[in-house]
């Protein structure tokens, strides 16, 4: 039993010291491979001439030669400790300091300095054993300090073995790091250091280092220099996570701060280096990243902020057409996230450091399956869990409905108790999301990044999948129940063309009580009408019912001359139920990819998405309203006399002044100087808000009855706005590359030719008459018409018919006309009567 624990402790006195030699060839700008590899042949030396001796002695006893081999025999070789075993386990420091030969070239360190992942003690330790030496050299014995003035006497002199030494010490260690650049300040509490400047980090200091170093990195040592500090940035960011779960405080923070600033972080070959710090960032404690946030709020430059986003972004990028490591990408994408709130809150207060599509990166967007990535975000796997529950509660319904089947009434009120009592026993028992590594999250954890035509992609997944869902649905209840929208796999709504509004609202709010039931495929047939809906039809059956319902002859919004823009009628007289009609429109338009062409304000697609609206939205909105709620505010004079307003709202109706009071007794209190920026605020608040609340909250909830509310939240208002309404950039040059011909035409047929010269010679109104006969629309994907999938096709040879198309599938069918002229004058006529579904 001796002889066994005299062996491991010999075990342990090997590794202790291989460890010792790995690192301190490291320190010396070694590649690891190197230093593994010169660790070994001197270990392997170190061990024959212990071999030599213990012969000489007489003694060949292995367990007596490994216990002659102790840590003191480190004196001969080299430096700290590094746990190359694992990354999780801890490394227990060495009892002595090292101490260099002076062949090495080096001077002496302490034999923890650099332990992974466990951080070693402080520099103080080793400067404080290579005092003297140091004394002689003229340096002082602080950290920041010290190596400034190393490097300073390293540049004169050519010789960088300090400077090696320093840099591995101070840039391995993220607490002698976070320390290495402090303003001294004694007792300095710790909330106070949280509020403090940077964390009273010297700034002018770490420039100048910074600056010193890049000489460094440019000198005779140049390359040695360069892998030293790659060497201990790389051991530095192999902190595992649950050390970082521990920093809380600015003093554990600091590093982060400082790595960020060098501008190294932009070489692509430090790309583990800015993975890794993020990855620690990533794994910090919610605390200790809102006190990082609360430092780039406060204290950073738009410039210096906009830098850390370029480097991110960079990351990101070079990772993803390169090495492809998903966790640092994920990782990157953590920090970009808390940069994200950062600008949000910049921007309530009118300072954003970026435009929110700043946030999308181009290789995210581009190179991502974005089929694979939604199948691992929270979305689906809630959706995937909220299906099997729904499986489980038709299987239930199935097994009662059969003990039913005698008796008449098979949906009673015990029915109904029990399917409530089941659904909240699943909302109770659901499961929580298991714990996610790091690699195997989601961009759809990250919305920011991806641009408005990936959300849509993602939209679109997730509608399929509902599609999908609600139609096999269908199919398993047909034994239970014979209704005709519980056989159908679609949502089926058939309606007249001269009586649209009133059968679509008939419909919609008999199937609007089941949501699922509106999740279901849309098909629409036009009584009397030949034609089968693959998606042609459903666009214009859109088309015709939102340009009546928006129709301000309707009466259901008002119409703005300025901005030809649409807003909710306050005083409108429809029904609460066509609003809801509208919203619903909308709802079933996005969830089924229909573009649509509505004149809303940008307000409508904020209010949906719940961001708050102010006076700016309204002078956008409403702009002659607005510039005299502005002139208001700005005006010098004495307001109550000039203004003489009270806080009441007052408009025409059906030729009668209403007269609203913006608060209780509001009609007896004056508008003046020192109020009135409460009067503005009450103002707009009335107009965008309490005015319209009847209207509004039925089209909100028509539009939310449709749209799964977790995708839709990863949108913007802005990208809302575009994925209803789609691309305004008409190019048609970009049409013309993206087209593919069939049936004998080819790019350089003379009648293609013919029509493109035509098509460009058009008006715009002209184009999206061409637009719409061909797809069914006139409104333009989110990518722009380069992406649209359009078919021309030959139709015979020359003849008088008009050209035709399937708008299902965007496909123009053109007879071979014998001349430009003809081929014009049949085009303009076949655009401006395209309306109406029959066999074209």
């Amino acid at each position: 039993m001796e002889r066994q624990q005299q062996s491991g402790e010999a075990d342990e006195h090997l590794r202790e010291l291989f460890r010792t030699t790995y690192a301190h060839f490291l320190s010396q700008g070694l590649s690891p491979n190197d230093a593994v590899a010169r660790a070994l042949v001197a270990m392997q030396q170190l061990s024959t001439e212990k071999a030599d001796d213990g012969a000489g002695r007489g003694t060949t006893d292995g367990v007596s030669l490994r216990d002659d081999v102790a840590m003191e025999d480190a004196s001969r070789l080299h430096e700290p400790d590094v746990n190359l075993e694992t990354e999780t386990e801890d490394v227990v420091p060495a009892g002595s300091p090292a101490v260099l030969p002076t062949s090495v070239g080096e001077l002496p360190l302490s034999t923890n300095s650099v332990a992974v992942p466990v951080p070693p003690r402080s520099l103080t330790h080793a400067t404080c054993k290579d005092g003297e030496e140091l004394t002689a050299m003229g340096l002082t014995c602080s950290t920041g300090t010290q190596l400034e003035q190393a490097l300073t006497l390293a540049t004169d002199m050519g010789d960088y073995r300090v400077v090696k030494r320093l840099v591995y010490e101070i840039f391995s260690d993220p607490e002698v790091l976070s320390a290495a650049f402090v303003e001294e300040k004694a007792g300095v509490e710790e909330d106070e250091e949280a509020r403090a400047p940077w964390w009273r980090v010297d700034w002018t200091q770490m420039t100048r280092v910074f600056a010193l170093l890049n000489v460094a990195m440019t000198g005779s040592d140049q390359e040695a220099v360069q892998n030293t500090f790659r060497n201990a940035l790389e051991m530095l960011v192999t902190q595992p996570w649950n050390v970082c779960s521990t920093w809380h405080t600015p003093r554990a923070l600091r590093f982060f701060l400082v790595l960020f600033e060098h501008p190294l972080m932009f070489d692509p070959s430090y790309l583990n280096v800015v993975g890794g710090l993020c990855r620690l960032f990533f794994y910090l404690p919610e605390d200790a990243k809102a006190l990082v946030r609360v430092q780039w709020t406060t204290f950073y430059s738009a410039d210096r902020l906009h830098r850390l986003l370029d480097i991110l972004q960079q990351a990101i990028t070079v990772c993803l057409y390169g090495s492809r490591k998903m966790d640092l990408v994920y990782a990157a994408c953590g920090v970009l996230a808390q940069l994200q709130i950062v600008n949000r809150e910049r921007a309530d207060n009118g300072e954003p450091f970026a435009t929110y599509d700043e946030f999308y990166n181009e290789a995210v967007n581009s190179e991502v399956d974005i089929v694979d990535d939604y199948s691992r975000s929270v979305i689906f796997w809630k959706k995937r869990h909220s299906a099997a529950h729904a499986a489980r509660r038709l299987e239930r319904r199935e097994l009662r409905h059969r003990g039913q089947q005698n008796e008449e009434d098979t949906e009673t009120e015990r029915d109904r108790e029990e399917q409530e009592r089941e659904q909240e026993e699943e909302r109770q028992n659901a499961e929580p999301m298991p714990e996610r590594m790091l690699s195997e999250m989601s961009f759809c954890d990250f919305p920011f990044v991806l641009d408005a035509a990936s959300k849509s992609k993602v939209l679109q997944i997730d509608s399929d999948l509902e599609q999908r869902a609600r139609a096999q649905d269908a199919v398993y209840t047909r034994s239970i129940s014979l209704t005709e929208s519980a056989l159908s796999p679609y949502l089926v709504l058939k309606v007249r063309r001269e009586n649209i509004v009133e059968d679509a609202m008939r419909q919609l709010v008999r199937l609007s009580s089941s949501a699922e039931t509106l999740k279901k495929s849309l098909k629409v047939k036009f009584v009397g009408e030949e034609g089968i809906d693959e998606g042609g039809v459903q666009k214009e059956f859109f088309q015709i019912l939102i340009r009546q319902l928006l129709d301000p002859s309707y009466g259901m919004f008002t119409y703005d001359e300025e901005t030809r823009m649409l807003w909710f009628n306050s005083d409108s007289l429809e029904a609460t139920m066509e609003f809801e009609l509208i919203g619903t429109l909308l709802g079933l338009a996005i969830y089924n990819a229909v573009i649509l062409d509505v004149n809303f304000p940008h307000i409508v697609y904020k209010k949906v998405m719940g961001c708050t609206l102010g006076l700016e939205d309204l002078e956008l909105a409403m702009p002659d309203l607005g510039r005299g709620l502005r002139q208001l505010l700005n005006f010098q004079g004495d307001v109550e006399e000039v203004f003489q307003r009270s806080f009441e709202f007052s408009h025409e109706v059906f030729g009668e002044v209403k007269t609203v009071e913006l608060k209780p007794g509001g009609s007896l209190i004056p508008v003046t100087s020192d109020n009135r920026d409460e009067y503005v605020a009450l103002y707009v608040d009335y107009v965008l808000n309490r005015s319209v609340c009847r209207q509004y909250a039925a089209f909100h909830h028509g539009f939310h009855q449709v749209c799964n509310h977790e995708v839709l939240s990863m949108f913007r208002w802005e990208e809302l706005q575009l994925l209803i309404c789609g691309n305004s950039d008409l190019d048609f040059e970009a049409l013309e590359e993206a087209t593919h011909y069939e049936d004998g035409f080819a790019a350089n047929s003379r009648l293609i030719r013919d029509f493109w010269i035509v098509v460009h010679a058009l008006p715009l109104e002209d184009k999206k008459k061409l637009l719409r006969f061909a797809t069914g629309s006139d409104r333009v994907p989110i990518r722009g018409l380069s992406t649209l999938v359009f078919v021309i096709s030959r139709n015979g040879p020359d003849s008088d018919r008009l050209p035709t198309a399937h708008t299902c599938y965007n496909h123009l069918l053109l007879p071979e006309y014998s001349s430009r002229e003809k081929l014009k004058d049949r085009l303009l006529i076949a655009i401006s009567e395209a309306e109406g579904f029959g066999l074209r």
